[in-house]
């Protein structure tokens, strides 16, 4: 069932600025909505070809590819959107938001050579320690996470934790890497029947470059006491790293690097983790924690690692949670493609633009379905302002139509739903919630803005046929 219901019937019964009770957030029912940053809102045009990202080794710039360049979505693009109440109309508690550190500035080709993929979506990390300047700086950063926290919403943050991104052409010729990079590199194009974008050689993820430096300790890249030489990723268990990446020192500079030594053998004395590479990781995210205060992270880990990687992910937690008491890692959570999905039990998850249809990479601000929208904003609010759908008692009221009781009383919260699925349209319609609301309680459908008092334990409601027989029914407060 697709539920659209006419916008106009929705303005005189859902204020714009719906009410938040922060008392009653959980992160067991919480409604968490992702965005990835780049294909959210443009708030900063200055930041859109930082690293040089979309240009050729001359400077010119390449065709934009909408499925794998950097398309200009920042962190000031999402404070406009909190300021202008989009995800409190959706009734959202969470957002979950790329990676704020720096990405590798190149490319890749991907889908069979017929993309230009960089790391717009946070991960393919290059420093962990440095902001991606495409989002903003790092005051930015924290300037929309304490946005989001005065308009009572908690910031996760997307976490690819196991391997670096890849050492592009472009980053080799940035890191000197000049002896490992064709002549013909800075003007490439494809041309001719064939060619694509996998024609730029080399053009694979490679470890250490060039190859004869592959010695641990002397490569110019991560090496390998940091990556394993095979798949790139981070090494977990051994060996022990005492030296800093000699790319990073480049980057750093005498004295960040000192403090960032400094800082990592006081991170190890004080935990007495392996000094491995993946622990270092560990140290660099988590300290955005500390100086952002992000409530959460959603950490991804393939699964062929997980094993390997379990302690690891314990560990980010633990550290996140010494900067955050009330820090939590995200599991995967029940991804809604319909509004009637916020109905759910449990946490649900929004990918950004299920609300608005979007089809392209980018979210769609001027094309959006105002129905749908007014749709899953009807829904979303119903479900913030009632705990209980998310985590309380479920009671089966009626089967024909469906029609489910929803209760809970938990510490300070204590709430009561009704939800009616598939009620006649403009039939008179008798509901027994004597189990849910005592005799004389003022109710409201909110989808027809009706009011019924309860009497002999009934209410009757006449359902809208706008929405194809769905009542949500709440107390008058």
């Amino acid at each position: 069932m697709h539920f659209l219901l006419p916008l106009l019937l929705l303005l005189p019964v859902l204020p714009v600025q719906a009410q938040r009770v922060d008392s009653a957030f959980s992160w067991d029912r919480a409604t968490i909505y992702e965005i990835v940053t780049d294909r959210f809102a443009n708030g900063n045009s200055d930041n859109n070809s930082a690293y040089g990202r979309g240009l050729d080794g001359r400077g010119v710039p390449y065709d934009v590819d909408s499925t794998g360049h950097f398309l200009g979505g920042d962190w000031d693009g999402i404070i406009a959107w909190i300021d202008d109440g989009w995800f409190e109309q959706l009734g959202v508690d969470v957002l979950l938001v790329s990676a704020p550190w720096e990405q590798v500035h190149g490319w890749m080709s991907a889908d069979g050579g017929t993309v230009q993929r960089y790391g717009y979506d946070g991960r393919w990390p290059l420093d962990f320690t440095a902001p991606e300047l495409a989002f903003g700086t790092k005051n930015d950063f924290r300037r929309f996470v304490d946005r989001a926290h005065a308009a009572g919403l908690r910031v996760a943050l997307d976490v690819a934790i196991t391997a670096p991104g890849p050492l592009t052409l472009h980053d080799r010729a940035e890191l000197g890497m000049t002896q490992s990079l064709p002549d013909y590199w800075r003007t490439w194009r494809p041309s001719g029947p064939g060619s694509d974008w996998s024609g730029l050689a080399p053009n694979t993820p490679i470890a250490t470059s060039p190859p004869d430096s592959a010695a641990r300790g002397t490569s110019p890249w991560w090496g390998s006491d940091w990556i394993h030489l095979e798949d790139t990723g981070f090494r977990v268990d051994a060996p022990v790293v005492n030296e800093l990446p000699a790319f990073l020192v480049q980057k750093w500079g005498p004295e960040k690097t000192e403090r960032e030594r400094a800082a990592l053998d006081a991170f190890f004395e004080r935990t007495g983790y392996p000094r491995t590479a993946a622990y270092h990781v560990v140290k660099w995210i988590t300290d955005w924690v500390a100086f952002s205060g992000v409530d959460g992270f959603r950490v991804y880990v393939p699964q062929a690692l997980r094993g390997a990687w379990d302690p690891v992910v314990q560990a980010l937690g633990t550290e996140a949670t010494r900067h955050n008491p009330d820090f939590v890692l995200i599991d995967s959570v029940h991804r809604s493609v319909e509004p009637e999905d916020l109905l759910y039990a449990g946490p649900v998850h929004l990918l950004y633009g299920v609300e608005t249809a979007r089809t392209t990479p980018d979210m769609n601000w001027a094309t959006y379905d105002d129905d749908l929208l007014a749709a899953w904003r009807l829904l979303g609010q119903f479900r913030a302002r009632h705990a209980a759908v998310g985590s309380g008692d479920r009671i089966e009221l009626g089967q024909d139509p469906l029609t489910v009781g929803y209760t809970l009383a938990d510490g300070n919260v204590t709430d009561a739903a009704v939800v009616v699925h598939g009620a006649e349209p403009g039939t008179r319609f008798r509901v027994n919630v004597s189990r849910i609301w005592p005799d004389d309680t003022a109710l409201r459908d909110v989808v027809s803005g009706s009011i019924s008092i309860v009497s002999f334990g009934q209410i009757a409601f006449v359902p809208s046929a706008d929405a194809e027989g769905m009542m949500l029914i709440e107390e008058v407060e």
